[in-house]
């Protein structure tokens, strides 16, 4: 074999020899260095952890009449990004664009102006809240058109209000929570770890498409409902109060006042009033005396 031969075997080979080592390397750093972070990164693009949320305790007077409640409602969420994609992708096999009717629909549903759900087709994330603390029966009925009209883009978030059936009795007691359902004032706040519960978690598994696949649903931890709080006060007495106190202040128009019922022999207190006050389920809308 002649030199040239031999400096035309290593011209070839060379590039050949780097080759395969360079895909060895790369199979060994796959294979066996970025192992574990790899098979990671594949669970968790198969396999997500839902939260389950735990509903928050009741408040109960003496006679385990309600005075508070949790209700669970829907978040309604939008991806502005993939509907407008989702119109492109129509627009190039000569089919009309899909967000009017999608306004259309979530208007009329959820009473929302047009052009606020039209403004928020021009963010641009995928996550955009459009109406917090929908009704389950307005929320199902929606996800029942959506489905039928074959629309995506639009998610359903598991949540909570709170509900107070009295108004504005004993609201200065009772305080309220924030859009977080945690106890802001009053009994609310003074009792929020027994009355917020523990959520829980399922573990579920999805398919390419991120649809879950029941049969591998391997790990379920419910939540644990808040602890309901029984107070000493009397729904009938404070009733009592609160017009007694009314009738004072009509009378006589105090900046403020307070009316305080206890049982001597344990110091219970059995009604507790205060003016001015607010209706719970309205607390930006204060309760105006009668003059």
């Amino acid at each position: 074999m002649t030199k040239s031969h031999r400096t035309r075997i290593l011209i070839v080979a060379f590039p050949l020899l780097a080759g395969m080592a360079s895909l060895g390397y790369r199979l060994y750093d796959l294979q066996v260095v970025r192992h574990r972070e790899l098979a990671e990164a594949v669970n968790r693009m198969h396999e997500r952890r839902v939260k389950l949320p735990a509903l928050r305790g009741m408040i109960v007077d003496c006679n385990e009449n309600l005075l508070a409640h949790s209700v669970m409602v829907r978040t309604v969420v939008m991806d502005p990004q993939f509907l407008r994609e989702e119109d492109e992708r129509r627009a190039k096999k000569g089919k009309p664009p899909q967000t009017p009717e999608v306004v259309q629909i979530l208007s009329q549903q959820l009473s929302l102006p047009r052009q606020e759900i039209e403004k928020r087709l021009d963010d641009t994330t995928h996550y955009s809240v459009l109406k917090h603390k929908v009704p389950e029966e307005i929320a199902q009925k929606l996800q029942e058109t959506l489905k039928e009209q074959k629309i995506k883009g639009i998610v359903f978030e598991d949540d909570q209000s709170r509900f107070y059936p009295n108004g504005a009795l004993m609201s200065h007691v009772l305080g309220l929570v924030n859009g977080d359902q945690v106890g802001i004032d009053g009994v609310e706040c003074l009792m929020q770890k027994d009355l917020q519960g523990q959520d829980g978690w399922r573990r579920i598994t999805c398919d390419r498409r991120g649809r879950e696949v029941l049969i591998y649903r391997d790990e379920d931890f419910p939540a644990r409902n808040g602890y309901n709080v029984v107070l000493t006060l009397d729904q009938a007495i404070q009733n009592i109060a609160e017009q007694e106190l009314e009738s004072a202040c009509k009378k006589h128009h105090p900046d403020s006042a307070v009316v305080v019922v206890m049982r001597p022999s344990t110091g219970e207190i059995l009604a507790l009033a205060n003016r001015p006050t607010f209706d719970l389920n309205s607390p930006d809308k204060p309760v105006e005396s009668p003059t």
